[in-house]
């Protein structure tokens, strides 16, 4: 039996802050939306956020977990589909849009392309040694407790999970090749205030080995080159940013790194396809952009079809 091909008027790919916020938006325009989330979870990468900061109306250390379930309450309340199914392949060019997923065929007048980015892998000599490298602190925080631990990057998001792990373990190492961190002073400060957080600038990790309760962690000042080898019960934490997930999307103006080139409407170069968050080329990545580039997305496809 041949399932039957569901129309909608738009279809949002991803169902982080972006995505979902153009879903609400979409329904408040009474436009027939789904969502697909290839997870079992909705929120993306803020749904692994230790807590979320700098966001009106957020709760102190309110968990990015908890933050993302109000979306999608609100989300489903607005009469918005969350549909967990992964998106395999994707005509942009076709009239109406076609989204193929592993459980069938979706057609659609209009395309919100807001699946984000993908930690960027750690490259050290230890790659493929899942067991000893995590790019996600919240859910592997049990991997922290009594541990030493190292986390790379100097950004927001990697000195804020560093603050959240020092709750955890016996002592974290920020590691960031850097001249200094890049994270806000806020953060920065309370990085120094912690007795047990130490910082190591112009520092690379250079391989990981070893097993469980047993890591050799090999540190290279990136000035020298002179090597440095801690070996102990260590686990190391890789904030050092994201690839954006473009590779379904055919035709797509993108930069040399790989993001959606948008308008000040959020339209890509294709006729009914917009894109939003942390995909976009775009210089500022926070949850409050990406929530107002899931707005204006879906207010002007909303027009769009209202002028057809």
């Amino acid at each position: 039996m041949i399932k039957e091909v569901i129309m909608y008027d738009v279809i949002i790919i991803g169902s982080g802050v972006a995505g979902l916020t153009a879903a609400i938006y979409a329904r408040s325009r009474s436009l027939k939306t789904a969502v697909f989330e290839k997870e079992e979870n909705v929120g993306g990468i803020i749904r692994g956020v230790s807590f979320v900061t700098h966001y009106p109306g957020v709760s102190y250390n309110e968990r990015g977990d908890e933050f993302v379930s109000k979306i999608e309450d609100q989300t489903r309340d607005a009469g918005a589909e969350i549909i967990h199914e992964e998106v395999t392949k994707v005509d942009l060019n076709a009239d109406p849009k076609v989204v193929y997923t592993n459980n069938g065929k979706y057609e659609a007048k209009k395309i919100v392309i807001a699946n984000g980015t993908t930690p960027r892998k750690l490259d050290c000599h230890s790659e493929d040694n899942d067991t000893l490298i995590s790019y996600d602190a919240f859910a592997d925080s049990s991997k922290a407790f009594g541990k030493e631990v190292f986390i790379v990057g100097g950004s927001d998001g990697a000195v804020k999970e560093s603050i959240f792990l020092a709750s955890l373990a016996n002592k974290v190492h920020i590691t960031h090749q850097g001249e200094a961190l890049t994270a806000i002073e806020a953060f920065q400060n309370e990085v120094n205030s912690k007795n047990n957080i130490e910082v190591h600038l112009n520092t690379r990790i250079d391989s990981i080995s070893g097993e469980s309760g047993n890591v050799t962690v090999k540190l290279r000042d990136v000035k020298t080159d002179e090597i440095t080898e801690v070996s102990g019960d260590h686990y190391v934490f890789a904030y050092i940013g994201g690839v954006p997930n473009t590779d379904l999307y055919e035709g797509l103006d993108l930069t040399d790194k790989g993001y959606i080139v948008i308008d000040k409407n959020m339209k890509t170069n294709i006729d009914g396809v917009y894109a939003a968050g942390d995909i976009v080329d775009n210089d500022v990545r926070q949850i409050s952009t990406a929530a107002s580039e899931g707005t204006i997305a879906a207010i002007r496809i909303a027009d769009e079809l209202k002028n057809a």
